[in-house]
């Protein structure tokens, strides 16, 4: 059994912020052990660790893997933690990991449709 969270809240047209940069996986001692952390407006909103996923990296990769061939260059994304806040259009949020670096993005209204 997998948990399907609603992907109409977090999946968009045109809109799946990644980066600002990869980094190969030996540079990450433990990928279920990294302090994120979620800036929405400059303030600090949300504290957490890839440690609280409901399902650890290796695992994630485990299971795709038992389905599908993965290839260098593919993604695989992790989720968000339980309680992870919500911006809306209007905001800048920004969100930062222990070794990988910060995102930041700003959100306007969506489309009907995006070309």
């Amino acid at each position: 059994v997998f948990y399907r969270p609603s992907v109409r809240l977090k999946a968009r047209d045109g809109f799946c912020p990644m980066g600002p940069r990869t980094v190969p996986r030996d540079a990450i001692p433990n990928p279920d052990a990294l302090a994120v952390r979620v800036a929405i407006d400059g303030r600090t909103v949300h504290r957490t660790s890839t440690a609280d996923m409901l399902r650890p990296a290796a695992r994630l990769v485990a299971h795709v893997s038992e389905f599908m061939t993965l290839y260098p260059g593919d993604v695989l994304l992790l989720g968000v933690a339980h309680g992870a806040p919500r911006a809306r259009a209007g905001q800048s949020a920004a969100v930062e990991i222990d070794g990988l670096g910060r995102l930041e993005m700003s959100f306007v209204a969506g489309a009907e449709s995006v070309q």
